[in-house]
């Protein structure tokens, strides 16, 4: 899945046919890197087989470390969040601009605070990203500020995708196993 404008990631993958068949799959890495602006950088390549799915087809969550500001009621809060049997957040429909109420609670797999200081807290979520069903991590992030009390400011937010996941078998798969 394309990642959400201003967030970053340490875990994409990149997926492309060529017709050169002369070009070894090891030589790729360097070649692309020895193209890419800094900042960016291929670290492995693999050959796929040929049939199958799409990589992208088959992404069905994606793990977020998200850092923000920390806030007084944070503590008390973000044990209940999801305790909830139902966590409701707004959602633009993409194709009509319509604003509605969706049920965001069944697409949080996993929702741990792994460090929190006076100045900064960073949770580690796993979310539903792919085509049956996608929660953009910031819809999450606006939804438990406000749960918490305090308001949403994205410019102090840090949202980093560290890790996708593909279904196999049904089951979500690490795509660095999937592809081992």
């Amino acid at each position: 899945q394309p990642l959400p404008t201003g967030m970053s990631s340490v875990a994409e993958y990149m997926e492309f046919e060529t017709e050169r068949a002369d070009f070894a799959v090891e030589r790729w890495k360097s070649a692309l890197n020895e193209k890419l602006p800094g900042g960016i950088e291929v670290i492995s390549t693999r050959e796929l087989p040929d049939e199958g799915k799409a990589v992208a087809a088959l992404v069905t969550r994606a793990r977020y470390r998200i850092s923000m500001p920390f806030f007084r009621l944070y503590r008390e809060k973000s044990q209940d969040y999801m305790k909830r049997a139902a966590i409701f957040a707004e959602k633009i429909q993409k194709k009509t601009g319509e604003t509605r109420q969706i049920d965001i609670r069944p697409m949080i797999r996993f929702f741990e605070t792994t460090s929190m200081d006076n100045e900064i807290i960073v949770l580690d979520t796993i979310i539903d990203t792919g085509s049956a069903s996608n929660l953009n991590p910031e819809t999450l992030t606006r939804n438990f500020c406000e749960y918490c009390g305090e308001e949403y400011d994205r410019s102090s937010v840090r949202i980093e995708r560290t890790e996708l996941f593909l279904s196999q078998n049904g089951e979500p798969v690490s795509a660095d196993l999937f592809y081992a």
